[in-house]
């Protein structure tokens, strides 16, 4: 965007934008030399390192005024985030998640659970709609990929538990299984981690949000 279509880049306004909801600065930098190589280093924004004019004030020739700009900024002097080419250097990972929403290291391991899950289940999607990129779209689902155990509920078995909950996943006529949406995806992976249940007294079904796996019982019953 910046590099190809910066003609599209609304320029900043105080009275039309709010400056508290920009999260970092780009600076461009380019070979005097050579106007093909460039670079970019991003920096995030401390809102409370910001003053704005209705509050602040300057000092100036030797006599102080109201701010005569807009907003003013400190900028940060360490390295956060530099770019380069197609490549990406985060010096600071955690300011590099806070101005991106991108937790690239939870990308890393979930990528590696949809290539785990492509491999062992058959699953149907509509057209120009694949898992890897359903996934990206879906934090909650990133999370649950971290610790996700692949396999151990097998392709029948998850529709058997499906129709078990009479929760509403389908499969085609090849026996995959249906993913329509996102809604569809969480179920999906909710159930081959096991994450929905019937309690034996009242009947009732639950969604499991956090569980601990119990190690196997030692000696007899407590009550025979």
């Amino acid at each position: 965007l910046i590099e190809h279509e910066r003609h599209d880049i609304v320029e900043f306004s105080e009275t039309e934008h709010e400056f508290k909801r920009m999260k970092g600065i780009v600076a461009r930098f380019t070979d005097p030399n050579n106007s093909d190589a460039t670079f970019y280093t991003v920096k995030l924004i401390q809102q409370g390192q910001t003053l704005k004019s209705a509050l602040a004030w300057e000092f100036s020739d030797g006599k102080f005024g109201s701010f005569s700009a807009e907003v003013g900024f400190k900028v940060p002097d360490d390295n956060q985030v530099l770019i380069v080419g197609k490549d990406i250097f985060a010096f600071n990972p955690g300011k590099f998640e806070r101005m991106f929403g991108y937790e690239y290291k939870k990308q890393v391991i979930a990528d590696k659970k949809v290539a785990e899950i492509e491999k062992e289940y058959k699953l149907s999607f509509p057209e120009g709609m694949d898992l890897n990129a359903l996934v990206k779209e879906r934090k909650k689902t990133i999370n649950k990929l971290q610790k996700l155990e692949i396999g151990a509920v097998k392709q029948e078995d998850v529709l058997d538990y499906a129709d078990e909950m009479q929760l509403e996943l389908m499969s085609d006529d090849n026996g995959a299984i249906i993913i329509m949406d996102g809604n569809d995806l969480d179920m999906f992976v909710n159930l081959i981690n096991e994450d929905y249940i019937e309690s034996k007294i009242t009947g009732k079904r639950y969604e499991i949000k956090s569980k601990k796996l119990l190690g196997e019982p030692e000696g007899e019953p407590p009550r025979g």
